[in-house]
């Protein structure tokens, strides 16, 4: 079937000469429009959890929830501590400090579990016995302290996953309880990117870079994602409206013809991004340009 060129123009023309008519009317909803889209755009929720990333019927949540349900908060961050000399009396020390204060400074927190606080089951003659490896005051003498390691190097469980086999790392686990729900209305902030951001500044002090403390973990991730992709959004974003003016301008080498359209493309990404806020819909910060690539494409 062959199209009718002249009716279809007719077409064109005839919304064309309508908006025209009621240009102001149109121009007045479409800065309402705007308006209402900047703010819709405040309103949109960042959500960086492993569990925005499915539908919420799929296997996945459910296991996680079930997890969950049993066992509490399947988090954990992992600190790795590093010291040639961790059998001494100042590394000792220092490792407990920076225990006790994450267990002060760190929220959601259940427990955290180091060679600090560590259970010790020995026998005795009359039974077993359950004390800490290391004594609340941390013996000075350095033959008690190698004494106190070649008790856990006998236990070849926490020789092989607590301690390295030479004694020169170790791992400091961080547990949290379950997190909110309603965190949006709590906190304001994720809080798994709030435990991992405490984590993170805690162990970053300058005291216990003697222990190269290291931070691995699911909150770690999320909040250093969150922060990478916080400055390289407006980088891409940036980058994206020179090229286009760029373009623009060799192409259609007028200041209209490159003001109008990208004046468009700005404000349907506007509107795109007003949309999803009043929908309450949490997205991944990792995704937050694809509609201002896609926009200017």
């Amino acid at each position: 079937m062959l199209l009718n060129i002249q009716k279809i123009n007719r077409s064109f023309e005839g919304v064309a000469w309508f908006l025209i008519r009621r240009r102001w009317l149109f121009l007045l909803a479409f800065v309402v429009t705007i308006i209402l889209s900047l703010y819709g755009s405040t309103l949109i929720r960042i959500d960086t959890s492993n569990e925005n990333s499915f539908l919420a019927g799929d296997s996945i949540n459910i296991q996680t929830d079930l997890f969950e349900e049993i066992f509490g908060n399947d988090q954990y961050i992992g600190i790795l501590v590093e010291n040639e000399k961790l059998f001494s009396y100042d590394k000792l020390s220092l490792l407990r400090e920076l225990h006790e204060e994450l267990v002060d400074s760190v929220p959601f927190l259940e427990r955290v579990t180091s060679l600090n606080d560590l259970e010790f089951t020995v026998g005795t003659e009359y039974g077993m016995s359950i004390e800490q490896l290391i004594p609340a005051q941390i013996p000075r003498s350095q033959e008690e302290i190698d004494q106190i390691r070649e008790r856990l190097f006998r236990k070849e469980n926490l020789r092989r996953h607590l301690v390295s086999t030479d004694g020169s790392q170790t791992w400091v686990s961080v547990k949290f309880l379950p997190f909110p729900e309603g965190w949006q209305e709590e906190t304001g902030e994720n809080p798994q990117e709030l435990a991992g951001k405490k984590v993170l500044s805690v162990i970053g002090q300058e005291k216990y870079q003697e222990l190269n403390p290291r931070a691995a973990g699911m909150p770690i991730v999320n909040y250093e994602k969150r922060i990478y992709f916080e400055k390289e959004s407006a980088r891409v974003m940036g980058t994206a409206i020179l090229i286009a003016i760029l373009i623009l301008a060799l192409a259609l080498r007028s200041f209209w013809g490159v003001l109008i359209p990208l004046f468009s493309a700005i404000s349907s990404i506007l509107i795109v991004y007003g949309v999803t806020g009043f929908l309450g819909v949490p997205i991944d910060n990792m995704v937050l340009t694809f509609p201002f690539l896609i926009g200017f494409a």
